[in-house]
């Protein structure tokens, strides 16, 4: 299953943390960033028999993507987790 670059934490992260995460330096080191926005104030909570997930999704909108990304235009072609799934179908709605 494809999913969204993930950055797993503890408690919710603010966007002056976000872009100090490893990862998500990472993630946007190939790409220029033009913003980046919170899509839910509220957490999703996405249940799993072994644990319940806390979700937030973060809009990051840029100039261009890296090679290896898959522009979002694209993601219906792909097979992902249910969580990403509901999120890409009401982002659409809302789009």
């Amino acid at each position: 299953l494809y999913e969204f670059p993930l950055i797993e934490s503890s408690e919710n992260i603010s966007l002056q943390i976000l872009k100090k995460v490893p990862e998500f330096e990472i993630f946007t080191k190939d790409i220029i960033v033009d913003s980046i926005t919170l899509y839910n104030a509220k957490p999703i909570i996405h249940k799993l028999s072994h644990q319940h997930i806390n979700t937030h999704f973060w809009i990051v909108e840029t100039s261009g993507i890296a090679e290896s990304y898959i522009p979002i235009s694209e993601i219906e072609n792909y097979a992902v987790p249910v969580l990403i799934e509901n999120f890409v179908s009401e982002f659409f709605e809302n789009y």
